[in-house]
């Protein structure tokens, strides 16, 4: 009822090849993705930690479905697994908080969230181990400032981010809450992410590397790297984003050492006017160190030049 639901409430514009997103994936080899999660599981009791996702959204009425369809369907996959996992333990499945945060919307997109929160919370099985919750805000503040508000609303121990345009893999979530569970010293790990589009494969470690979809982090962590910078004031950068980006450069500098998961677990979509869509014509091209070529600059570059 609830896949359905979401199905009928949003038309998501975001229309991904296939091919090319399984010939990605397919990449890695199915009997070392289950080799990596059985090593991992076989290790001390397995106890998963709490987990926040957090999710921001301003005018995503066409893209929001998709991601939260994706996010279910990750949820599916982390309690279906767990049960199995934690069958011969005492270990109680984990609990989960989902913060949407609505950052002053004129389309529709508040409509659709709660509709779909509204079906969540009557026909998933989840829905007592997992809440969801819409804040809503009458202004657009922009990434930093929204990012920082839903951050200070959540409260559990492994914080996970969703942009409401792009999707998690069904394995995301319990593959970053296993490793957490067993990988105390490491503060965050992320795992590399899919694209809607090609791009030269040089990008996609360092995407991996800079999104926050494919990042999952300790609240521990945030006590030194409390919060996101506020963009808005600088140009160039109001117009287009670049809070993870500076976010991740101080995380790393402070916590060089995170547990890789070598395996796709998110899909970064492409859509008109986002920063994927901004730098295409880069992402395209290989990381060779050569200067890129004036005509290849894109519009997010220009308001730097």
């Amino acid at each position: 009822v609830l896949v359905l639901a979401l199905y009928l409430v949003v038309a998501s514009t975001a229309n991904v090849d296939q091919t090319k997103l399984v010939t990605q994936v397919e990449d890695t080899d199915y009997h070392k993705f289950v080799e990596y999660i059985d090593h991992w599981e076989k290790g001390p009791q397995i106890r998963l930690p709490s987990y926040s996702v957090l999710i921001c959204c301003y005018n995503c009425q066409d893209t929001v479905g998709k991601s939260l369809l994706s996010l279910v369907e990750s949820l599916d996959y982390l309690y279906e697994r767990t049960r199995i996992a934690l069958s011969t333990s005492k270990s109680d499945p984990p609990k989960g908080e989902v913060i949407i945060y609505d950052d002053g919307s004129t389309d529709n997109s508040e409509n659709l969230m709660r509709t779909f929160i509204d079906e969540f919370k009557a026909s998933s099985v989840h829905s007592k181990l997992v809440t969801f919750k819409l804040v809503t805000s009458n202004t657009n503040s922009g990434y930093g400032r929204a990012r920082n508000r839903v951050l200070q609303k959540s409260g559990h121990d492994i914080v996970l981010f969703l942009d409401s345009d792009d999707e998690y893999l069904p394995s995301h979530l319990y593959l970053h809450l296993l490793i957490h569970s067993v990988s105390k010293d490491a503060m965050w790990c992320h795992s590399l992410t899919a694209t809607s589009d090609p791009v030269h494969p040089s990008h996609l470690l360092p995407l991996a590397n800079t999104l926050l979809l494919t990042k999952s982090f300790k609240r521990d962590m945030f006590k030194l790297v409390s919060s996101f910078p506020d963009m808005g004031s600088v140009p160039g950068y109001g117009k287009v984003g670049g809070e993870d980006a500076v976010f991740m450069y101080a995380v790393g500098m402070i916590y060089p050492n995170a547990h890789k998961i070598p395996f796709y677990t998110t899909v970064y979509h492409r859509h008109p006017g986002n920063n994927f869509d901004l730098q295409y014509k880069k992402l395209c091209l290989p990381t060779d160190g050569k200067e890129v070529p004036k005509e290849v600059n894109t519009e997010r570059e220009q308001l730097f030049l």
